[in-house]
């Protein structure tokens, strides 16, 4: 994984980083342009400090569950950002142990969607007459992938349930 800079401080910061470590600027990760914006609030929104008079930003719907640091335009669209809006179903959140194991899953996602978006491939597949990458985080079902739809037991996030698995499986 690449690492990025600090656009306040120059400091190294990583893809997961929600806040510089030496000067405490908020930061967020930018899909459109694969970059670690730096950010100060503007009424509420964010701006990015090097793009200036540019568009205002939010983070994505699912900081607030601490699983995502990705940036959207605010007032647009669902205000999920390109890869949590690939989730077709998550976990009853209800449950703190969802809500950790889904987290786990969820920065493993944004890896994988960092690396197709970085590759140029696309996260949907209407060109080939299917449709768009969808992820199932479910707790009643085997980890798998059908036709772009991969589904994930949230279950595996626990490592004694995966060693108990892999187990039974031999």
């Amino acid at each position: 994984m690449k690492t990025f800079k600090c656009g306040a401080c120059g400091n190294t910061v990583y893809f997961e980083n929600v806040k510089c470590l030496n000067c405490g600027h908020l930061l967020g990760f930018q899909s459109a342009r694969l970059e670690m914006a730096t950010l100060t609030p503007v009424d509420g929104k964010l701006r990015d400090i090097k793009r200036g008079v540019g568009a205002l930003l939010t983070y994505c719907a699912n900081e607030a569950h601490g699983v995502c640091n990705w940036l959207v335009r605010a007032g647009t669209g669902t205000g999920f950002c390109a890869a949590c809006a690939l989730n077709r179903t998550i976990p009853n959140l209800a449950d703190p142990a969802n809500v950790r194991a889904w987290g786990d899953f969820e920065r493993a996602k944004k890896r994988l969607v960092y690396s197709l978006l970085r590759f140029g491939l696309p996260l949907e597949g209407s060109a080939s007459g299917r449709g768009s990458l969808a992820f199932d985080f479910v707790s009643d079902a085997l980890t798998g992938h059908f036709d772009g739809v991969i589904t994930i037991a949230v279950g595996e996030a626990d490592a004694v349930e995966r060693e108990r698995q892999r187990q039974a499986m031999a």
